[in-house]
C-alpha cells in the first residue's frame, strides 16, 4: 500500500517559517510530525526532481539562505558600529581558509616511560625504593644524588 504524500502548501510554509527562525532540519522534521528518516527520504526525492518534494526542498533551501543573509546583515551592522568581535567572527567563519580561521597545533610527541615496579617489599626500606624509582625517572645522562 502506497502512503499518501504529506507535503502540501501549509506544510511547506511551516517548514519555511521554522527554518527561517533558525530551527535545525531535524527539529523542523519533528515539528511537522515526521521522522528524520522521512525528511531525508524527501530530500532524496527532491534531488531527483520529483514533485512536490522538489518544491518543498526549494523552499527549505530558500529559508536557510535567507536566515544566513539575515544573520550576516546583523553581524555587518554590529561591525559598522565598531564591534570588533563581530568582525572577527565573520572573518573566522567566512574566510577561515584564507588565514583568519581558528587554528591550533598541539605537539603530540611524547616518550613512554615504563613504570613497572615490584611493590612487594621484603628487604628494601622506603628510602631504597624511593631512590630506585627516582633513578628510573631521571634523564639518562644525569645522576641522582644519593
Amino acid at each position: 500500500m502506497v502512503k499518501k504524500c504529506l507535503i502540501n502548501d501549509a506544510l511547506i510554509q511551516k517548514c519555511y517559517d521554522n527554518l527561517l527562525l533558525g530551527m535545525s532540519q531535524t527539529a523542523c522534521a519533528k515539528s511537522i510530525g515526521v521522522a528524520s528518516s522521512t525528511w531525508f527520504n524527501w530530500q532524496k526525492l527532491a534531488l531527483e526532481g520529483k514533485r512536490p518534494y522538489a518544491d518543498w526542498w526549494f523552499q527549505c533551501q530558500k529559508a536557510e539562505a535567507e536566515l544566513q543573509a539575515n544573520c550576516l546583515k546583523s553581524v555587518k551592522l554590529a561591525m559598522d558600529h565598531g564591534d570588533s568581535k563581530a568582525a572577527m567572527f565573520l572573518l573566522s567563519t567566512k574566510f577561515a581558509g584564507e588565514g583568519f580561521g581558528k587554528q591550533s597545533q598541539v605537539n603530540m610527541n611524547s616518550q613512554s616511560v615504563n613504570m613497572n615496579y615490584n611493590t612487594k617489599r621484603k628487604e628494601k626500606t622506603d628510602d631504597e625504593i624511593r631512590a630506585e624509582i627516582l633513578a628510573m625517572l631521571a634523564p639518562k645522562n644525569s645522576q641522582v644524588p644519593e
